[in-house]
């Protein structure tokens, strides 16, 4: 494998950039954790017991996706 060239690394994004997507994703957070906690859950008008465990479900499938990329990153750097 030959070594990582400068044109080879992705930019940084702009610090307000970073900082509405820490703002975001902790918001999403929030709200998948009443989701999960069961805040939103009892309103059988708009199937809110379905809609609980999708996300509890997409959570774990999106945890999955996370801890295996992550692996993956771990692996390519122990090559070099």
């Amino acid at each position: 494998m030959s070594a990582k060239q400068p044109h080879d690394v992705k930019p940084r994004r702009s610090a307000p950039a970073r900082v509405f997507s820490g703002i975001g994703i902790g918001i999403l957070g929030f709200v998948l954790y009443w989701v999960c906690d069961g805040l939103f859950d009892g309103f059988p008008k708009y199937n809110t017991y379905f809609w609980t465990w999708f996300v509890v479900i997409a959570l774990v499938l999106f945890g999955a996706f996370v801890w295996i990329r992550d692996e993956r990153r771990h692996r390519d750097d122990d090559d070099d």
